[in-house]
């Protein structure tokens, strides 16, 4: 019986043994996509257009264009190992599906924004945070261009950033050389297409009674929206102009102004009453300083701005108090940078930058000074920083770790046929607080051009986020593959503000592309720095 037994086992062992079948085949590595201490593929199977995605593995372990074997067993074909001597260990690909799901047609549900002359009105930052969650989840599937269109029609009268791009560089359509797609994605400071669709073409959007302008060299201003004087001085300013130069119309307007974000960011600091002369009694007048003091010091977190304007208060007996950015030759300012070095003087200031680099890290109490001649002819002069009576605390902080500043930063890779821009960004803003990375697909047309043109594309974001001390508190990530667009996005939103700088440790991106037997793969990565 024992022996029956024995028997019987033993041929059922053969049995399945002899009705296993292996398929092997040949495939090569189109890249390898960072996770942390590991790494996982995504491997394309020769002469065809089946791709698989590899569960993580040592890093390393895969090389890029790496020619290997995918063992299929039982002709299963959603799933295959990978044979390579280079594993330690048993590794798994998945198949990934060739086709895309069909996009969403019907507008999500949500509070509507309202339009006001053009401009999206939403009542808070969480009700455009209400926004952009549904639109990110309404054009997870399909075109986002047409996608965001559907949105953008619901909107009457109202023409977005997005769109107002599209039209002005023939963006779908269009053909570029390479030079002129580097111009391109110079101009295009907004890479998160939801968020181009929440501004206008202006560049403004709504907030209760305020109104928000984007302007390209990342300076966010609020002004109420009645105020249609500074409304048409920003429409008027020239992108890559600074619009706080004292040659532009704003600084007369600084009053109405607030910088939300930016390169500079303000306060309000020391005043002085002054005296009206005998028979103006009635009037009053006042004088207040606003520090404007650099923030992006990210990149070189030892050397600091600072710009010191004069605003005067002016109310006459029985009018309205008027207030303008006050200038008068022969006005002298100084600062005193905290760090023993000699006062910095500027005579006949013009409301110039003060510029300084540090030399330990720290944190610094500066203090300043304006001297000048008031409406009356009077000297007067403004002190403020910490160690004057009655002043407010200047302080910069000299510091390398992190920084919180928007950022977004491109790169490409193309094989003569094809060409892949990859971007990667950061947001910290009134738009929302996320990560993000795109991937847009051209092809050569010849004569040196390229257009967008359909095809498989994929892109990955991740990166670790920080508190304001630089500690380390939340991993984000995500990935999207598309088998035939122009354009993908992926975005993870953050709560924690501050990311790392450099590329080994910062908010990376991974970018490919397959196209009629081409293929290119390339790594982002955002900074602020130049």
């Amino acid at each position: 019986m024992n022996t029956k037994h024995h028997l019987l086992g033993l041929a059922c062992v053969l049995f399945s043994i002899q009705g296993i079948t292996q398929t092997f085949k040949d495939a090569t590595v189109l890249g390898t996509i960072p996770l942390g201490s590991s790494e996982y593929a995504i491997i394309q199977e020769d002469g065809t257009e089946n791709y698989y995605e590899t569960s993580p593995y040592p890093t390393g372990e895969l090389t890029d264009n790496q020619a290997l074997e995918l063992k299929f067993t039982n002709g299963q074909t959603d799933q295959a190992e990978v044979i390579a001597t280079s594993l330690t260990s048993v590794l798994f690909a998945q198949y990934i599906q060739p086709t895309d799901p069909p996009g969403a047609t019907i507008p999500p549900t949500y509070t509507l924004p309202t339009v006001e002359n053009g401009i999206l009105f939403f009542t808070s930052t969480q009700h455009i945070a209400e926004v952009y969650d549904a639109l990110t989840i309404f054009t997870e599937d399909g075109d986002i261009d047409e996608q965001l269109d559907i949105i953008e029609a619901t909107y009457t009268g109202f023409t977005s950033y997005r769109t107002w791009f599209i039209n002005e560089y023939n963006w779908l359509n269009g053909s570029f050389t390479l030079q002129e797609l580097d111009e391109l994605y110079a101009e295009n400071f907004i890479p998160d297409e939801i968020k181009k669709t929440l501004l206008n073409q202006d560049r403004f959007i709504g907030i209760g009674d305020s109104i928000y302008y984007f302007h390209d060299l990342g300076y966010i201003m609020r002004v109420h929206k009645d105020n249609q004087i500074v409304l048409g001085h920003f429409e008027d300013i020239e992108r890559e102009d600074e619009p706080l130069d004292s040659a532009s119309n704003l600084p007369q307007h600084i009053t109405e102004i607030d910088i939300i974000d930016g390169p500079t960011v303000h306060q309000d600091r020391g005043f002085i009453y002054v005296t009206p002369p005998e028979g103006e009694e009635t009037d009053s007048c006042w004088y207040r300083t606003r520090i404007h003091t650099s923030t992006s010091e990210a990149c070189n977190p030892f050397l600091k701005t600072l710009q010191i304007t004069l605003i005067e208060y002016f109310k006459p007996a029985g009018g309205d108090i008027d207030s303008i950015g006050y200038w008068v030759g022969g006005m002298t300012a100084a600062v005193n940078w905290d760090d023993g070095t000699p006062l910095d003087i500027i005579d006949g200031y013009g409301f110039d930058y003060f510029s300084h680099d540090y030399d330990p890290y720290g944190i610094y109490k500066v203090q300043t000074s304006i001297s000048f001649l008031d409406r009356y002819g009077n000297p007067q002069t403004i002190l403020d920083g910490d160690a004057v009576p009655g002043g407010l605390d200047i302080t910069l902080v000299v510091d390398f770790t992190c920084t919180r500043d928007d950022s977004h930063s491109g790169t490409s890779v193309g094989d003569g046929s094809y060409q892949i821009i990859g971007i990667t960004w950061v947001n910290f803003n009134i738009l929302g607080h996320h990560i993000g990375s795109a991937t847009h697909l051209y092809k050569h047309v010849g004569g040196g051009s390229f257009e967008l043109v359909k095809g498989k594309i994929f892109t990955k974001v991740w990166g670790m986020l920080h508190d304001n001390v630089c500690i380390p508190q939340n991993y984000k990530e995500g990935d999207k593959t598309r088998n035939n667009q122009k354009k993908t996005q992926k975005v993870k939103s953050k709560f924690w503000k501050y990311y790392r700088i450099h590329e080994e440790d910062g908010i990376r991106s991974f970018h490919y592309f397959v196209k009629s037997g081409s293929a290119g793969d390339v790594l982002g990565h955002a900074t602020p720095c130049p």
